[in-house]
């Protein structure tokens, strides 16, 4: 039980670093309007790092099954919308909408991909 809560809180901090990353050497506020193609560039980058927390994290939990990387989906999820719902009509939203509908799902493919490795 405890490798399946570090392999959630690992693959969250990989996914939530690179984020916090990504804006302060863009000199970004993640809640100011942004251009179309910084948008798609974060939300690719975005991906790219919740994929791998979520291979992160279930390589860490050792379950054979999606269970980790399903519960950082809505710890990714959850964070976007307590952001959201925090600052009501304050700034754009687009960075978290970008998390919720893009980088949290893009947490389960890579849980899948680690689950696929290991089977395969």
């Amino acid at each position: 039980m405890v490798r399946k809560i570090i392999g959630v809180v690992v693959g969250y901090l990989i996914f939530a670093v690179s984020a916090v990353l990504l804006f302060q050497i863009a000199g970004r506020d993640p809640h100011a309007s942004a251009s179309i193609s910084f948008m798609l560039v974060s939300f690719v980058y975005g991906a790219a790092f919740a994929a791998l927390g979520g291979y992160v994290a279930s390589t860490i939990a050792r379950s054979g099954n999606l269970i980790q990387a399903i519960a950082l989906v809505i710890v990714i999820a959850l964070g976007a919308t307590i952001s959201i719902l925090s600052q009501p009509g304050k700034g754009a939203i687009w960075s978290q909408l970008g998390a919720i509908f893009i980088m949290a799902p893009s947490a389960l493919i890579g849980g899948w991909f680690k689950l696929r490795r290991a089977r395969g």
